[in-house]
């Protein structure tokens, strides 16, 4: 259970409290064991398919906590940089005419597209 516990935190997210279960593939509860220090479910067969059921700490359901909340479309990184890659699909588009005498047009998005990725990357 200790390795469960490391790889998925379960108590730290449920409470050390938390009472845990496991199934086998066939929804047979598997027995599970423990000394002083540690818990573990017998029988386990490798590449077999189990079912781990965790019930919170009641504690842990008590405790103040917050709900995550996504980012808004204004915050995310990704349309930052699609600003970014909008800008430079614009310079591809220009001829290679255009390019060479690095005009206004070509400053300003070049300066335009450097500014968004300084200020957004």
């Amino acid at each position: 259970m200790s390795r469960l516990d490391e790889e998925f935190g379960i108590r730290l997210a449920f409470g050390e409290n938390a009472a845990i279960t496991m199934e086998d593939g066939q929804g047979q509860q598997v027995e599970k064991s423990q000394d002083g220090e540690s818990d573990w479910f017998e029988g386990l067969e490798a590449n077999g398919t189990y079912v781990l059921q965790v019930e919170e700490d009641p504690a842990q359901a008590d405790r103040p906590s917050k709900t995550y909340e996504a980012p808004s479309v204004e915050t995310c990184p990704l349309k930052k940089s699609a600003k970014v890659a909008d800008i430079t699909r614009e310079l591809q588009g220009m001829s290679v005419e255009e390019i060479r005498e690095k005009g206004d047009k070509y400053r300003e998005l070049v300066e335009a597209r450097d500014l968004e990725d300084t200020l957004f990357s």
